[in-house]
């Protein structure tokens, strides 16, 4: 069977957004309150319905703060 009979149609591609962010943590313990820091990133699609979010993901956490940003932010991902 060729593998275009596999392939479902092509659909319009939907508005997309990608946030990078550093997130900070709190929470408490039984030594007190504790903060850490992982570096996540947020997709978005937007529906009919607004904005989704379809996908998040994080870095493990650390106590050590994220270093600033540096340099300008691309205009085109790829």
């Amino acid at each position: 069977m060729p593998m275009a009979a596999l392939m479902p149609p092509a659909k319009a591609p939907r508005p997309a957004a990608a946030l990078m962010l550093a997130e900070r943590i709190s929470i408490q313990t039984s030594e007190g309150p504790r903060t850490a820091w992982v570096l996540a990133t947020n997709v978005y699609l937007k529906t009919a319905q607004g904005w989704r979010l379809v996908l998040h993901h994080a870095s493990p956490g650390s106590v050590d703060q994220p270093p600033a940003a540096v340099g300008e932010v691309p205009a085109v991902l790829h």
